[in-house]
């Protein structure tokens, strides 16, 4: 801040009038004008980006903008609701926010609310409109909604009935999202010929997509696949890569392939696979000394 003061009635008083340099950053992390700016401060500070997570202030301000009519806030009023993030946890309450912004077609409502009624929590359980609330969220792509169908068909969990064959477009829509998940499923269901004809080679692609994202059982199924060779040339060093990265996120399927594929490597693979993964064969680190 800063204050322009005559020098000759320094000593004798301040000014009335003085000149207040406020940048907008400053501005919008203390006055948010509008709904929106109200609804940005709230996420900012629940997330902590530009300053340090304030759970309270995060709550005040995505409070002030969901009660001004802004339907994503009201959304985001009810998870904190629900979750009792700077506010009391009020199970009714999120679920009576919850409504309003999924009425409003707000995705990420429309699925939180459905989950909300699956469980019976702050309303009454009801299956068909838990699942026709998520239904919603995922048909207008919210990606988390579709992997959710997608896993309750498959494993025949939560408001319907095991059917993999309708599991597999929600995979599909989830795994062309980018969701790691939705690909290990999907490259599954492609991989052994559920609800779809067997196609390893693009099985193995979306495998390759969920591995690289990190996820440990997408990993395991690639680095097997390799492997067995049933999907191009046989890479034994590719393969251990991809078990040893696995394993070492404690996945019990890669854990016990890799402990299958070693003694069938030679000690050039195994030299090679080791060098893969960063780490120094016992033999050049002896030669090294």
């Amino acid at each position: 801040m800063k204050i322009a003061i005559f020098p000759f009635l320094a000593s004798a008083f301040w000014l009335p009038f003085c000149t207040v340099h406020v940048s907008a950053e400053e501005a919008l992390t203390t006055k948010p004008a509008t709904p929106q700016e109200q609804y940005e401060l709230g996420r900012r500070y629940h997330r902590g980006e530009g300053f340090a997570a304030d759970p309270d202030k995060a709550a005040h301000w995505i409070r002030t903008a969901a009660q001004a009519g802004h339907p994503e806030a009201q959304g985001f009023y009810g998870f904190l609701l629900s979750q009792g993030s700077g506010v009391p946890k009020d199970e009714v309450e999120a679920v009576s926010w919850m409504r309003k912004a999924a009425e409003s077609d707000v995705a990420s409502a429309q699925f939180n609310l459905g989950l909300m009624i699956l469980k019976g929590a702050g309303t009454g359980k009801d299956s068909d409109e838990a699942l026709a609330w998520i239904t919603r969220a995922a048909e207008s792509g919210y990606v988390e909604a579709q992997a959710r169908i997608a896993e309750y068909y498959f494993f025949g969990e939560g408001p319907v009935e095991k059917d993999p064959k309708k599991a597999l477009p929600w995979a599909r829509r989830g795994a062309e999202a980018g969701h790691a998940w939705s690909q290990n499923l999907y490259a599954t269901l492609l991989e052994w010929g559920i609800g779809v004809e067997v196609d390893r080679s693009e099985a193995m692609t979306w495998y390759r997509k969920a591995a690289e994202q990190g996820n440990a059982k997408a990993q395991a199924s690639l680095g097997r696949l390799i492997e067995s060779g049933l999907v191009g040339e046989r890479d034994m060093v590719e393969a251990y890569y991809w078990l040893w990265k696995s394993s070492e996120q404690g996945e019990a399927t890669g854990i016990n392939y890799l402990k299958d594929l070693i003694p069938g490597m030679t000690k050039e693979e195994r030299h090679a696979a080791l060098r893969r993964v960063g780490i120094q064969p016992e033999e050049e680190a002896a030669k090294a000394k």
